[in-house]
C-alpha cells in the first residue's frame, strides 16, 4: 500500500473481522516503521476498510505490513491565551557616537497580514504487544511492548489496550511503566477471563462522574374493582351407609424371598427418609462431567450429563416422591471468573444454569449513520431524536438501587446524559465552542458516543456452559430428595 496524501486508501483486512469498522469513526493504520496514515471511514465490511486520509508519515512510501485502530478524534484548537504582563525596563547603555544622518528613503507600503495557521496535530502515546495477555476485571495487568517506546505511559495516566480486530478492551490507571513494559489497574474491561496476543495500547480520558438520578415518575391511578361474584349454594349431605360385617381372617402366606439392598437413604424426623444427592461437576475442556476418580465419587446421579446451549441437566439415579434441597456452589477457581448459578429441581432431574455477564451495566456504542441510529451490539433497541435530544431504550436497570451513566465522545459533536430511567436514558447533543454551547438541531454524522448504564439489571441471560472452561474449575453440588 503506497501512503496517499490526496486519495482515498483502500486496506484489504487479513484475517476478516467480525464486525466492521463503522462508517464515520476516525482511525489510523500504522506500519512496523512508524509510519502511518489518519482519516475518517467512508466504506468499510469485515474483509476491507477505505478512509480519506488528513494527517500521513512518509508520503509516497509503499509497504505491506499494517495494524489499523480506531483513534481519537482530534481537538478543536484553543482559545488564544492571555497577553502576559511587560517586563521591567533594562538599564540604559552607554551612548555611542553619533554617525552622520544618512538620506530619508522613501516609505514603502505596509505588507498584509498572513492568515493564521491551523494548530498542529498533538502527540498521540501509543504502543503494541504481541505477547499472550488475559485481562481479568479485577486483578492487575502487565503487557510487554513490542518494540519498546521512546518515552514511557506516565504512572496516573488512563490508558486503554484494544485487541487488534476485535471489540474486547481492558482500560484503567497506569501504576508501573518502562519503554518495554507498562502495568493497570483495571476499571472498565470487555471480555473478562479470555486472551490474546495482538494489543494496541493508548491514552484514553478518565471516566466521567455518575450522573444524578432521574426523578421517579408519577404513581398511576388504581383501577376499578371488579364485583364479586355470586356465591354458589352448598348441597344436602348424603345418608351414611351401615357398616358391614367383618370378614374372616385369611391363613398366613409364606414368607417371600429377600429383595436387593437398596441405596443408602438418611432418616430424618418423624421417620421420613432422604436420598443424598451429591458431587463435583467440572469442564477442562471436553464439556461437563462428573469427576469420578481415587479422590471423588458422585452419589445419588447417573453418570450422564446433559449439556443444552444454555444450561447443564443432571439425572438423578431414583425419582423422589418430593424435593428437600439442591445447592449448587463455585469453588473459588470460577468465583474469580464471575461464576454464578442456579438451579431448577424436579423429582428425578435438576437443571443447573450459568451467569457471567456483568449484573449492574450495560454498555455498547451508538452512532447516526446512513440517515438512522444503531446500536453496535443491539443493547439499546429504541431511538427517538427531536431537536438535539436523543432518547435510547434498554433493558429494565431497576428504580431500587443507586444507578447512573458514563459517556465517552467519538465525535465532534459534544454529547451528555441529561436525565435516567430505569428503561430509558436521554443524550443531548451541544454545538459550539465551550462556554457558548446551543442544542444541536437535526441529527448528523457527528454524532456518536460510548454510553454505560450502571444500576441492577432485571434479568441477566445464562451463559453456554460449553464456553466456561477451567482446568481447576469446579461446581460442587449438594442436595437431598424424600423417598
Amino acid at each position: 500500500m503506497t501512503i496517499s496524501t490526496s486519495s482515498p486508501m483502500t486496506w484489504a483486512l487479513s484475517p476478516a473481522m467480525n464486525v466492521a469498522f463503522p462508517v464515520g469513526a476516525f482511525v489510523r493504520a500504522i506500519e512496523p516503521g512508524g509510519r502511518y496514515v489518519t482519516g475518517d471511514v467512508t466504506a468499510a465490511t469485515t474483509t476491507s476498510v477505505t478512509i480519506a486520509p488528513d494527517v500521513t508519515s512518509g508520503s509516497g512510501s509503499t509497504f505491506s505490513s499494517w495494524t489499523i485502530v480506531v483513534a481519537g478524534i482530534r481537538g478543536a484548537q484553543g482559545a488564544l491565551g492571555a497577553t502576559g504582563s511587560t517586563g521591567s525596563q533594562g538599564p540604559t547603555g552607554l551612548q555611542g557616537p553619533t554617525g552622520p544622518q544618512g538620506a530619508t528613503g522613501a516609505k514603502g507600503d505596509a505588507g498584509a497580514t498572513g492568515a493564521t495557521g491551523p494548530q498542529g496535530l498533538t502527540p498521540e502515546l501509543r504502543a503494541t504487544s504481541t505477547a499472550a495477555v488475559t485481562i481479568w476485571s479485577s486483578t492487575p495487568t502487565t503487557w510487554t511492548l513490542s518494540p519498546a517506546i521512546g518515552v514511557p505511559f506516565p504512572v496516573g495516566s488512563r490508558i486503554v489496550a484494544s485487541v487488534v480486530g476485535s471489540t474486547r478492551f481492558s482500560g484503567g490507571i497506569v501504576t508501573a511503566s518502562s519503554t518495554t513494559s507498562v502495568t493497570i489497574s483495571p476499571d472498565e474491561v470487555s471480555g473478562n477471563g479470555t486472551s490474546a496476543s495482538d494489543w494496541v495500547l493508548a491514552i484514553a480520558g478518565y471516566r466521567g462522574p455518575t450522573g444524578p438520578q432521574g426523578a421517579t415518575g408519577a404513581k398511576g391511578d388504581q383501577g376499578i374493582q371488579g364485583a364479586t361474584g355470586v356465591t354458589g349454594g352448598v348441597g344436602a349431605t348424603g345418608a351414611q351407609g351401615p357398616t358391614g360385617l367383618q370378614g374372616i381372617q385369611g391363613p398366613t402366606g409364606s414368607p417371600g424371598a429377600t429383595g436387593a439392598t437398596g441405596p443408602t437413604v438418611i432418616v430424618g424426623t418423624s421417620g421420613k427418609q432422604y436420598r443424598l444427592i451429591s458431587g463435583v461437576l467440572r469442564n477442562s475442556g471436553s464439556g461437563w462431567a462428573w469427576i469420578n476418580d481415587a479422590g471423588h465419587v458422585p452419589t445419588g446421579v447417573t453418570l450422564t450429563v446433559s449439556p443444552t446451549t444454555n444450561a447443564i441437566v443432571i439425572n438423578f439415579n431414583a425419582t423422589a416422591s418430593k424435593v428437600s434441597s439442591l445447592h449448587v456452589t463455585p469453588d473459588e477457581t470460577l468465583a474469580a471468573m464471575g461464576v454464578r448459578a442456579g438451579s431448577s429441581v424436579g423429582f428425578s432431574t435438576a437443571t443447573i444454569q450459568l451467569f457471567t455477564e456483568d449484573q449492574y451495566s450495560i454498555n455498547d456504542f451508538v452512532q447516526y449513520s446512513a440517515g438512522a441510529w444503531s446500536s453496535f451490539n443491539n443493547v439499546f433497541s429504541g431511538f427517538s431524536y427531536s431537536a438535539g435530544s436523543l432518547i435510547l431504550t434498554h433493558e429494565d436497570m431497576g428504580t431500587t438501587y443507586n444507578f447512573g451513566a458514563s459517556i465517552a465522545n467519538r465525535g465532534p459533536t459534544l454529547a451528555q446524559v441529561n436525565a435516567l430511567s430505569a428503561t430509558t436514558t436521554q443524550i443531548q447533543f451541544y454545538t459550539g465552542a465551550f462556554g457558548s454551547l446551543t442544542l444541536a438541531s437535526t441529527a448528523n454524522t457527528n454524532m456518536r458516543f460510548y454510553l454505560t448504564r450502571h444500576g441492577r439489571r432485571a434479568v441477566t441471560p445464562p451463559a453456554d456452559p460449553a464456553s466456561i472452561v477451567a482446568a481447576n474449575g469446579n461446581l460442587w453440588v449438594t442436595g437431598y430428595m424424600e423417598v
